[in-house]
């Protein structure tokens, strides 16, 4: 996209986060890690299913295999990785995980929410048109 490539060009980092508009990012987090310069534990958002539709077109009914493939892919805080944490912190990461499955499981919501994607034949899929 022309506003992209204009971003580019000036050195702009540019991402959003709740807004759906993963298209537009210049960068490759919304949530500005790529600043620090050592590792962050991040969770799995709509942005990391974003990334991996535009390699592949995961199924949706394989939502849990997918999420769990995305945990390990990105070294992210999910239930594998967090027995250890105080309970108040597993509870605000699981909460966060069911809400993002459940978003993902819902096609209307997830169209709102996120218009970048499209859905084609039970597949998550980014910049086409269907």
């Amino acid at each position: 996209m022309q506003i992209v490539r204009e971003l580019k060009a000036y050195n702009i980092d540019f991402a959003t986060c709740k807004e759906g508009l993963y298209n537009l990012h210049s960068v490759n987090d919304c949530c500005g890690f790529y600043l620090f310069s050592r590792p962050i534990a991040k969770r799995i958002t709509l942005y990391g299913y974003f990334l991996e539709a535009q390699i592949r077109d995961p199924e949706l009914k394989l939502i849990e295999e997918i999420h769990d493939g995305l945990c390990k892919k990105y070294n992210a805080l999910c239930p594998h990785n967090i027995r250890e944490y105080p309970r108040i912190m597993k509870k605000a990461l699981k909460y966060h995980e069911e809400r993002l499955l459940k978003m993902l499981r819902d096609s209307k919501m997830l169209l709102k929410v996120a218009s970048v994607f499209t859905l084609y034949r039970g597949k998550l899929r980014v910049g086409h048109v269907v």
